[in-house]
């Protein structure tokens, strides 16, 4: 470690103390020294976590009043006991969101969702909480660590920008060498400030929305310019497509890790060295992927997940429907970490096409068809009907032929069992929403809420 990280990491653990948050840092070392613990012992550590949660819940969260008595409440019964519960969607989030409030706990804040399935919702926030500690355990897996440059692409609703160039905002803080933009509208201005920010400070670390930097990539790549490759690409925000991760280790010539996460349960599952699946801290989370029938799915079977936050209290997730497909396995990571593993993650379920049949075809099966044709960069697809289906194409100067976009519609009929009425339309880019995230599959419920989307 150089002379200048080294002070970094000292300066930090002593803001830590300064503010009253160094429990955050003990939890970190908590966190390393559990991992390797044998899987029977992360369960438990996991049911005393879940039956605090759920003690808490019945006691001071109206919503949850109900279920006093009809749960155990011992960490033996605690994976009983959370069965028991009722699922929690958005919906209910929204309209329920004071029942959902923690009577005796003062929140630090509230955070609004992006609102890319629909309604906005918000959480409370813990005015102490170890919410970040996993994010610092990963990030050391993959060396993220103070000290290191870094480019960050993503928005901060909870501050103004200190600074303003070209129509958007951006902060520098010279003593981390933070260079923080806003990943929302990636236009010409902003595509050459990040660019001339690569090339003069080359930072260590690139960080946020992968279609931001899926963006810049692009950018990079079409203007033949080369920069120096930085040591780690962290990734979230949403889906991380085959395509995106391709072009952006392509042009940067570095390995890219993506992380699932959402305003609701804060960034819950990460890749870590070996990117052989998600993992999750199972102390901090309680991952369920179930099937329609509310049953857990087998390994290698995709399910819709659900998460429960087990040490927020201002409130608590408790088995929050994500809306989000996501792929069951027990095979451990090759890193030998052992907490638990989510083998893949397939984005939202809203997030596809469905025929008047009723056979679903979610963005992964969308996606393989798309590939299949060099030409096409980037899509959306429109559901402007259950029969109908309007397709997007972004292509640079190839084109696709008549045969591609014939066996396009062909897979895509036959996948749904239905033949559906299929048209193409060119576009010199797929257009991102204001939250930055870009709907690859718009379907038919959300088309006249977007407009022209």
């Amino acid at each position: 470690m150089d002379l200048y990280r080294g002070i970094m990491k000292t300066a930090v653990n002593v803001k830590r103390v300064l503010t009253g948050s160094g429990a955050q840092a003990e939890y970190t070392a908590y966190l390393e020294k559990i991992q390797y613990l044998p899987p029977g012992e992360l369960k438990s550590l996991q049911a005393a976590c879940i039956c605090g949660l759920l003690k808490h819940a019945v006691e001071n969260i109206p919503f949850y009043t109900q279920m006093k008595g009809k749960v155990g409440l011992t960490p033996e019964s605690a994976f009983e006991d959370i069965k028991k519960f009722p699922i929690l969607t958005k919906a209910m989030l929204i309209e329920k969101n004071n029942e959902l409030a923690a009577g005796n706990i003062v929140p630090a804040g509230r955070l609004n969702t992006g609102g890319t399935t629909g309604e906005t919702a918000s959480v409370l926030k813990d005015k102490y909480s170890m919410a970040h500690a996993p994010d610092e355990f990963f990030n050391r897996k993959i060396g993220i660590e103070p000290g290191r440059s870094r480019l960050i692409l993503k928005a901060d609703e909870r501050k103004k920008a200190a600074n303003e160039i070209g129509g958007f905002d951006y902060e520098i803080n010279r003593i981390s060498r933070t260079w923080r933009v806003d990943h929302r509208y990636m236009n010409d201005a902003r595509l050459k400030f990040l660019t001339d920010i690569l090339i003069k400070q080359k930072p260590e670390i690139i960080w946020g929305s992968n279609h931001g930097i899926y963006v810049l990539a692009k950018h990079l790549e079409d203007k033949g310019i080369t920069v120096r490759p930085p040591s780690t690409i962290l990734c979230g925000g949403q889906m991380m497509l085959p395509q995106y991760r391709e072009k952006i280790e392509c042009v940067f010539r570095a390995k890219v890790y993506d992380r699932y996460g959402s305003v609701e349960c804060g960034n819950t599952a990460n890749q870590c060295e070996a990117r052989e699946g998600y993992h999750y801290v199972p102390t901090v989370h309680y991952i369920e992927i179930l099937d329609d029938s509310m049953n857990p799915v087998g390994g290698g079977v995709m399910g819709n997940l659900y998460i429960t936050t087990l040490n927020r209290r201002a409130m608590p997730m408790i088995r929050y429907e994500t809306g989000d497909l996501a792929v069951y396995t027990e095979t451990p990571c090759a890193c030998g970490c052992r907490f638990p593993v989510i083998g893949e993650i397939h984005g939202r379920r809203k997030e596809g096409i469905i025929s008047p049949r009723g056979t679903y075809l979610s963005l992964t099966p969308l996606n393989t068809i798309m590939r299949q044709s060099p030409e096409i960069l980037d899509f959306q697809m429109v559901q402007e009907s259950r029969g109908s289906l309007l397709i997007r194409l972004a292509t640079g100067d190839n084109m696709p032929g008549e045969a591609a976009l014939a066996k396009i519609k062909s897979d895509i009929c036959a996948a749904m069992d239905y033949n559906m009425d299929i048209r193409f339309e060119y576009a010199e880019a797929i257009r991102a929403l204001p939250n930055g995230k870009v709907m690859r599959v718009v379907p038919l419920e959300r088309l006249k809420e977007l407009g022209d989307y």
